[in-house]
């Protein structure tokens, strides 16, 4: 979790998590969602800006699953290969996250 940041919310068995403490903490660059009929999709960003990295989007892979998932999840890398936007899909205990990410030195 460290250099990483949240934001929105969790809400687990119907409680906003600011009401049932602290949420558990999510993989890097995993977003997930458990219940399709609220309309929400989950997302979550990657993002190497203040780095001299570089994603290898060759390289770099992203699994999307969960029971009953009517919409895959996707990850969209940006042209400049900086950052990942992802998204959870929809479905049960829907979420999608990295398989494998590789970086690689941004060219000067």
């Amino acid at each position: 979790m460290t250099y990483t940041a949240n934001t929105g919310f969790l809400v687990r068995d119907g409680v906003h998590n600011d009401q049932a403490g602290p949420p558990p903490s999510m993989a890097l660059g995993s977003a997930g969602q458990g219940n399709p009929d609220n309309g929400l999709t989950a997302t979550a960003t990657i993002d190497l800006t203040y780095t001299p990295m570089i994603f290898n989007t060759v390289a770099t892979s992203f699994v999307s699953s969960g029971f009953a998932q009517t919409l895959a999840g996707v990850a969209t890398p940006s042209d400049d290969k900086k950052t990942y936007t992802v998204t959870s899909g929809h479905g049960f205990c829907s979420g999608t996250g990295p398989s494998q990410i590789r970086l690689q030195l941004a060219p000067s």
